[in-house]
């Protein structure tokens, strides 16, 4: 445990690049997270030049097929 206290130790040169690394690596897991759910929200509401995605399908089956 020690040995992972003067790794991390902040007034250290080694200890502030690896805490800056790994704080910016959880930034940027929990911004794109949140960009990510935002994205998926917007591309199901409109499609295209904004005109609103209306989902109709059929299914038609041919029962005179054998």
């Amino acid at each position: 445990m020690s040995k992972l206290t003067e790794i991390l130790d902040p007034s250290t040169t080694t200890g502030s690049l690896l805490i800056g690394i790994i704080s910016g690596l959880i930034s940027g897991v929990i911004l794109g997270f949140f960009s990510g759910k935002k994205y998926e929200v917007n591309k199901l509401k409109t499609k295209g030049n904004n005109s609103p995605i209306i989902n109709k399908s059929e299914i038609k089956v041919n029962s005179n097929e054998k």
